[in-house]
């Protein structure tokens, strides 16, 4: 008999609850409504949330209809039996941003690149831009360790303040670039060839981070490029990073040039110029010399420059 009585009372206690903080309209509730009224809900979408045959479609359609309201911040929707509970988290102006535990990098740089502004409406989207491209600002400043969190700060009744917290962790560098397997061109050549720049201890703020995923692949193109244009069509080269110490790294690239391919034959397919024959003529003759002074090996610029010649 008590367990029943306790039953009795759980059952009015959540009922109470409900009846309290759930707005209903017809098979439709709304729980989290303080500033909102089913009517504000009711011009914000255009399905009329009175129906009692409300589909799918139309479902998803107020979903979307709210979410895309600067009045509310998030909203999502359970059914249960013949009613539709809609979970709705209003939204609030932002009376200020802060940045927390950023050391190296300013504050101003990071709100230079927030789409989330103060005296505006939170934009659930509009934060996880800011969070993804603060990492983007860290990482290309060699912060690759880093994280970023976002705490919500009640202001009042209908603002907040949103605290971005940023860890930076170790600034990486690369301090020593190394090329293995390379024999036709020098260290000191290929290392021309690419954008990545060693950095010391003392020369670290110079110009930024050189730790940067990007423009290792970027120079890796490069240098395919590079040996490619020189006649190496089977060139395969891959890069590694190796730590040296904390936030120090080497960067290595494993250079397989294979074989070089030679010019076995130049011939010319163009119709015969009487006017303009002997300056062709001349073109080619100096091509030949420049193909015969590089063993005849295959080298692009020479091609091209010839052919530019020629037109």
């Amino acid at each position: 008999m008590k367990i029943f009585k306790f039953f009795q009372r759980y059952f009015f206690f959540i009922s109470f609850f409900f009846t309290y903080s759930i707005a209903f309209s017809n098979n439709i509730q709304f729980d989290g409504l303080s500033k909102l009224t089913i009517d504000d809900i009711q011009i914000l979408t255009n399905v009329d949330i009175n129906s009692k045959n409300l589909t799918d479609t139309d479902l998803d359609q107020i979903v979307k209809d709210l979410y895309s309201s600067d009045l509310i911040y998030d909203i999502d929707y359970y059914i249960d039996n013949s009613s539709v509970l809609f979970s709705i988290i209003e939204n609030s102006i932002i009376e200020d941003v802060y940045i927390n535990g950023n050391i190296e990098i300013k504050d101003s740089q990071i709100l230079d690149i927030l789409e989330t502004k103060v005296n505006f409406y939170l934009n659930k989207n509009d934060l996880n831009k800011d969070i993804s491209n603060i990492r983007i600002l860290l990482n290309s400043l060699g912060y690759i360790d880093n994280s970023v969190k976002v705490k919500k700060e009640r202001y009042s009744k209908n603002r907040i303040n949103i605290i971005f917290e940023i860890f930076e962790g170790p600034r990486y560098k690369i301090t020593d670039v190394k090329f293995f397997g390379n024999s036709s061109f020098s260290d000191k050549y290929l290392y021309s060839k690419i954008n990545t720049k060693t950095l010391s201890q003392f020369n670290i703020f110079k110009s930024g981070s050189n730790f940067v995923t990007e423009l290792f692949d970027f120079d890796l193109v490069a240098l395919n490029t590079f040996y490619q244009q020189k006649g190496f069509f089977d060139i395969k080269i891959k890069y590694e990073l190796k730590r040296k110490r904390t936030a120090d790294f080497q960067l290595i690239y494993y250079v397989d040039e294979g074989e070089r391919y030679l010019i076995d034959e130049i011939i010319y397919d163009y119709p015969s110029f009487d006017t303009s024959e002997n300056e062709i003529n001349k073109l080619t003759s100096k091509f030949d010399q420049k193909i015969k002074k590089n063993d005849n090996f295959f080298d692009y610029t020479y091609v091209k420059d010839h052919i530019t010649l020629v037109n």
